[in-house]
């Protein structure tokens, strides 16, 4: 998919009732935006992606986090939805214990 492309995917993924199991859903949203699904099916599968995607899901679960949203900052878990204060706290924090130990 180009580069930008996948912001439009989620938008139309998004807009009203889909069935997210049925993988027609995918193909015909990506066949709308005049995408080859063969080659996005390719790349989803490619080895990198699914490594990346299971080592992701490794550290979540050995973290604790088993939904969405969750995150990870400085090895330290946020589970649920925060606002940018929360995080910007949480790296200033960081950044201070790193000068000042």
């Amino acid at each position: 998919m180009e580069p930008g492309r996948e912001w439009q995917f989620r938008e139309a993924l998004l807009k009203g009732d889909v069935a997210w199991d049925a993988p027609s859903v995918f193909e015909s949203i990506l066949q709308s935006m005049g995408i080859d699904v063969s080659k996005v099916a390719d790349r989803i599968m490619d080895d990198f992606i699914t490594e990346t995607i299971a080592a992701d899901v490794r550290e979540a679960r050995d973290f604790g986090i088993s939904g969405t949203p969750g995150y990870i900052v400085n090895g330290v878990p946020i589970k649920g939805a925060y606002g940018a204060d929360t995080f910007e706290e949480m790296i200033a924090l960081t950044l201070a214990e790193k000068t000042h130990p």
